[in-house]
């Protein structure tokens, strides 16, 4: 499986970068130019983040849609906390590194990204709230589908 970039991140303008921004964190890379600017390792334990949220995109080796394996998050999140002096970096060492896929990131589903991105940012804030159990019933009662995959890990 090819894992991509560690340090690829969202700049000015992305929609992920966006999302972090509206649910209340700092984008560490907002400054930088480019909707995806490629950043040295050194850089990212530098800048010490208390959060780190990695976009997953799903491959398929045919065109049909496959749904992201809880596995398969799991795997990307494995990989990234795994790379060199990472360790040294807040949200490595209290377990706060998060891998979310590019399905709910945009389009109609950001919303369902959004809330995972207030759950967690802000935990003791959004409890209550419930981003599987309300994908789930979007997707039932809008398009008459039922969910299956994984969209985010943890």
């Amino acid at each position: 499986m090819i894992m991509g970039q560690v340090s690829w991140t969202c700049g000015q303008g992305s929609d992920m970068g966006n999302s972090i921004e509206e649910a209340g964190g700092r984008n560490i890379a907002a400054a930088l130019p480019g909707d995806v600017p490629e950043v040295d390792p050194e850089w990212i334990i530098e800048q010490n983040p208390e959060i780190m949220v990695y976009h997953h995109i799903h491959q398929s080796e045919s065109d049909a849609v496959i749904f992201p394996s809880l596995d398969e998050l799991k795997e990307r999140r494995d990989y990234v906390i795994s790379q060199p002096g990472f360790d040294q970096i807040d949200a490595v060492k209290e377990n706060r590194v998060f891998i979310i896929d590019s399905g709910i990131v945009t389009g109609p589903r950001q919303v369902i990204g959004f809330l995972h991105f207030a759950k967690w940012l802000h935990p003791q804030l959004f409890q209550d709230i419930d981003p599987e159990a309300v994908h789930k019933e979007m997707l039932k009662r809008f398009y008459d589908v039922d969910m299956c995959g994984s969209w985010t890990y943890p």
